[in-house]
């Protein structure tokens, strides 16, 4: 087993989250993909039922700070489902994963880039200690789904 290497947001629009991650964040593009539909019921890893596989579309997007294996952030938007919207309850604590976390080398230049975008940061930056980690400088934001995004000061990363 390895490391995960992706991990997955469900969104209310794929192309609202990926502008988020790529203009903003100024994250790269690994994959963006136009809606899909499976030609035969096949179950999915986001939920959709399987006898609605065949009539219910949704499409994806992956994007990475960084090109590799690991850090890549998907998005997907199931078209045509209606649900609940939880994006307001996103603030610790909560009973999910609590942040996606990147390392930065510079954590003043990752705000200011962030904000030079059009960017808005939630909380400012402080010093918190991370598990495994120790003391690091750290700042938060939230993707439009409401789902918190942090960046932690790295000197190791590139």
């Amino acid at each position: 087993m390895t490391a995960p290497f992706n991990m997955m947001q469900m969104v209310a629009d794929r192309d609202v989250a990926y502008d988020f991650f790529t203009q903003i964040l100024g994250f790269d593009t690994f994959y963006k993909g136009k809606p899909y539909t499976a030609k035969t019921p096949t179950p999915t890893p986001i939920g959709i039922p399987l006898s609605l596989t065949t009539s219910i579309p949704y499409r994806a997007g992956i994007v990475y700070p960084v090109a590799g294996e690991f850090g890549r952030m998907e998005m997907i938007e199931v078209m045509g489902l209606d649900g609940f919207d939880y994006a307001d309850q996103c603030d610790a604590p909560n009973l999910g994963i609590l942040a996606v976390r990147y390392p930065v080398a510079d954590i003043e230049r990752a705000k200011n880039q962030v904000l030079a975008r059009g960017g808005a940061i939630s909380r400012d930056i402080a010093t918190v200690s991370l598990g495994g980690v120790g003391a690091v400088e750290l700042f938060s934001l939230k993707t439009p789904d409401g789902a918190i995004m942090q960046f932690f000061s790295d000197p190791a990363a590139q």
